[in-house]
């Protein structure tokens, strides 16, 4: 007698943000070369991207002002 195919759970990951987790099928990502980043939408996807940017302008302002 068979077994009846059980239906395999999808992985689920975390979004980046929010840490709400996603199936990987589902959810949006952001690669580089050594890493990806799963977002769960566009919202938190364009949160990230601006706490990158705010974070890089931050960090060249602290560099001009040390080169004084």
């Amino acid at each position: 007698m068979t077994r009846p195919d059980k239906p395999i759970a999808p992985e689920r990951i975390s979004c980046k943000v929010c840490l709400k987790e996603v199936p990987r099928s589902e959810a949006a990502s952001s690669e580089g070369s050594d890493y990806v980043l799963y977002f769960c939408g566009l919202d938190c996807y364009q949160q990230w991207t601006q706490e990158e940017d705010n974070a890089a302008s931050a960090a060249k302002a602290e560099q001009a002002g040390a080169d004084k």
